[in-house]
């Protein structure tokens, strides 16, 4: 699993700063980052499924992908079948920039810069790889922090991580 594909998953899915969300919103959205991911290639429903998996540890059902592809979102997609029959997805080049622009627009380096730069944060580079750090952590270790994202579960509040990965200096 990327690093980098995982905050570009975050951007896209927080890009839209609504904090009312819906399951259904979320996996059309990670659906959306595969195609970041793979350069809008075309392809199956399975293969969304296994990049979702593979790249961000997040299994989604080949039937929930086919409902959002195959709902009101579907103006959103490109859909035809290859040689052999099987159907082949991508998104349409409008969708795409779209979502691109989301993912330029709200990439979390630029919040991590800003961060940086108002705090005053002197060695920019620690700075930087001690908030990556901090992120990851909390995203991957953090079970609440995937059931708040993926259900919006507003009773959660307990966002942890471990700090004893961490030496004094990271921790200011």
């Amino acid at each position: 699993m990327e690093t980098s594909n995982i905050f570009r998953l975050a951007a896209v899915l927080y890009a839209d700063i609504n904090y009312n969300v819906k399951r259904e919103s979320i996996i059309k959205k990670i659906i959306d980052t595969v195609f970041l991911n793979n350069c809008n290639n075309k392809c199956t429903i399975y293969e969304i499924s296994d990049f979702c998996a593979k790249e961000y540890g997040i299994n989604i059902a080949e039937s929930e992908i086919a409902d959002i592809i195959f709902s009101k979102y579907e103006k959103h997609y490109n859909i035809s079948r290859d040689n052999t029959g099987q159907i082949r997805i991508n998104l349409t080049i409008e969708r795409f920039n779209n979502v691109l622009d989301k993912d330029k627009n709200n990439n979390i380096s630029n919040f991590i810069e800003k961060f940086i730069k108002d705090a005053n944060i002197e060695d920019t580079e620690f700075g930087r790889k001690t908030i990556l750090k901090f992120i990851y952590e909390l995203f991957t270790s953090n079970l609440n922090s995937f059931k708040f994202i993926l259900n919006g579960n507003k009773d959660i509040s307990d966002f942890s991580i471990d700090y004893k990965e961490y030496d004094l200096e990271e921790k200011k």
